[in-house]
């Protein structure tokens, strides 16, 4: 699943950097949304991936104490 979306990632991008053939505004804003949504698919099967791992135990959560003030988004 990881290589489609992905490629419908890449495809979108070269579109967007094609000099020869800008994009009218619409289709900037259409291959921006689709790249934001893409992204956020890629996401969500990142993590799907890794509750499967852990359900298989294939990989141990390690569950500890952490300073939030510490972390950047």
């Amino acid at each position: 699943m990881r290589k489609p979306l992905h490629g419908i990632i890449n495809i979108t991008q070269s579109m967007r950097n094609d000099i020869e053939n800008p994009l009218s505004s619409k289709q900037e804003r259409r291959t921006s949304l689709l790249i934001h949504i893409s992204n956020h698919l890629s996401m969500l099967l990142d993590d799907l991936l890794d509750i499967s791992k852990l359900n298989d135990n294939a990989i141990k959560l390690k569950i500890e104490k952490t300073n939030l003030s510490t972390i950047s988004l």
